[in-house]
């Protein structure tokens, strides 16, 4: 089984992230929901979650809480509290050589690091800021953007 808490932190890492009691909280400066949402590490105490929101409060950032399938505890005491799911998200996993498609056509689609300008100008055009950007590089280990053509044309970042 992958460990998607461990996945997620490695590959959109925040810009800085602390201990608070069995919080971690994000950072995120402006790159995104899951940079910016706290986590749960441990059992739930009375005040945890009044924490958690001063701390992210204090970053200039939204309350925004990550909550896992062993996070019912946490995802009760929100809906309480009169939260709401925002972003559900449904994760696959897979061998990469089960991804792969290798009878593309040639210049279908090219893998590159660190990103061409035609990537940055796909995703200025789709609103995808320096911010978000900056979470892309941070993230430590081998990577690489994937660029998409159709027609003879950049498609896709």
């Amino acid at each position: 089984m992958t460990d998607l808490p461990a996945l997620t932190d490695a590959t959109w890492p925040p810009a800085a992230r602390a201990a608070l009691g069995p919080w971690t909280i994000r950072d995120g400066q402006g790159g995104g929901q899951r940079v910016s949402a706290a986590t749960l590490h441990g059992p739930l105490a009375e005040g945890d979650i009044d924490r958690a929101e001063a701390a992210m409060a204090a970053l200039g950032q939204a309350p925004l809480f990550q909550v896992w399938p062993q996070d019912r505890a946490l995802d009760d005491a929100l809906a309480a509290r009169g939260y709401r799911v925002k972003d559900p998200v449904l994760a696959y996993a897979a061998p990469v050589a089960a991804l792969a498609a290798p009878d593309l056509p040639p210049l279908a689609a090219f893998a590159h690091w660190p990103p061409l300008g035609i990537a940055d100008a796909l995703w200025d055009e789709a609103g995808i800021g320096p911010a978000r950007r900056a979470v892309m590089a941070r993230a430590a280990g081998p990577k690489t953007v994937l660029l998409g053509r159709a027609g003879d044309r950049a498609a896709g970042v």
